[in-house]
């Protein structure tokens, strides 16, 4: 059976119907975060895959997402980046944006500072969330993704500069932890045909990503020629102002990942409410 109707079958098991826009389909009341459901004799084994087991589990809402990601891939999703330094300010931040974002992003200097623990703290505060531990992976692919799956972490990103085998080693952590990988082609000197190289291994989500230090660029058009793979989920990353943010839905980006345009604003709960607004309209057209 194929993976798409065996996630089908899955869906229909929960006896839940879902809507047109399946990243809402688990319905999280706002006055209850922690919500579980019990899921049928099926376990998230590898990236997006499932296997028959002899007893049910328990899942969180998030994990739940993670399935009808794939269910509904078009559903444009937002991702809210904290690169500050200081966890007790990432908190504040990221109860200031809730519930206007997606994906919560324990980013790399936040991540430096405050170790994987933050994750933790994330997960624990906004359970009906996903968050991604920005590791920008290099190395000790296995050991370093592990170690954010298992305080949490729903994503972990990995460089597209990275060795082969290392990347490997990140998509068995996932697959062991029922997770996912983002490689981040963050200065990669050919970007298209390492994502087909690594399509090759089975890998399918991919960030269009525009360094920090580097002013005046975006990867709109690196967004656009990724796509021409429909099987391909694609972030944007960097720089990312509603009007970019925009430009990328229509070239149909999956993730845009927006950092400073929400927390350096002077209102981050209202900043992130007009990029959450303009997502929802996007799934409405």
């Amino acid at each position: 059976m194929s993976r798409k109707w065996r996630l089908t079958l899955f869906a229909c098991s929960l006896f839940i119907r879902l809507p047109p826009f399946g990243w809402h389909c688990l319905p999280v009341p706002s006055s209850e975060k922690n919500l579980s459901i019990r899921l049928p004799d099926l376990l998230l084994q590898g990236e997006l895959s499932y296997k028959e087991t002899k007893n049910p589990i328990v899942c969180t809402s998030a994990q739940f997402k993670i399935a009808c990601m794939e269910l509904q891939p078009t559903t444009p999703l937002l991702q809210l980046a904290i690169d500050v330094t200081d966890g007790r300010r990432a908190m504040i931040l990221a109860e200031a944006a809730y519930p206007h974002f997606d994906i919560l992003e324990a980013g790399t200097p936040l991540i430096y500072e405050e170790g994987l623990a933050i994750v933790e703290r994330f997960k624990a505060a906004f359970p009906d969330k996903l968050c991604l531990a920005d590791l920008k992976i290099m190395d000790a692919g296995y050991l370093e993704a592990t170690s954010a799956f298992r305080r949490g972490a729903d994503f972990v990103t990995v460089l597209g500069v990275a060795d082969n085998a290392t990347i490997e080693g990140t998509l068995e952590a996932a697959a062991e932890y029922g997770k996912l990988v983002m490689v981040d082609l963050i200065n990669s000197p050919n970007p298209i045909g390492r994502a087909e190289e690594l399509r090759a291994l089975g890998q399918s989500h991919f960030c269009a990503h525009t360094a920090h230090d580097v002013k005046g660029r975006d990867s709109l058009s690196l967004v656009s020629a990724l796509k021409q793979n429909t099987d391909l989920r694609v972030s944007i990353a960097g720089g990312i102002t509603l009007r970019l943010a925009a430009e990328a839905l229509e070239l149909g980006a999956d993730i845009v990942v927006v950092g400073g345009a929400i927390v350096g604003n002077d209102n981050p709960s209202e900043a992130a409410k007009a990029f959450h607004n303009q997502f929802r309209n996007k799934e409405n057209e």
